[in-house]
């Protein structure tokens, strides 16, 4: 079990100040050393457009009117694909087993 004392050096240890400016120093000399590529600031930009294209048009969607659906028999359309007119004959063949 920790004691009062130890929880406080514990703390002093983890915020020391002198550790958080190294920490801080390190960073900034490693970002110095090795600068990111050029090409990462327009990568990002692109999948943050890329990532509004859906939001957008979900909301787009979402904000449309939705349209009544008729209950009535629609007429058969001329190019209906269920209805054909009859086979030729030369079209029809025959089974093996008839």
């Amino acid at each position: 079990m920790k004691t009062p004392e130890q929880d406080r050096l514990l703390d002093d240890v983890l915020r020391n100040e002198s550790y958080v400016a190294f920490r801080a120093e390190l960073y900034r000399k490693s970002l110095v050393e090795f600068p990111p590529p050029r090409w990462v600031k327009s990568r990002n930009q692109l999948l943050a457009i890329a990532a509004c294209v859906p939001v957008i048009l979900g909301l787009y969607l979402l904000s449309t009117p939705r349209t009544a659906t008729t209950t009535e028999a629609q007429p058969a359309s001329r190019h209906d694909p269920f209805r054909r007119p009859p086979f030729k004959k030369i079209e029809l063949s025959k089974t093996a087993g008839a």
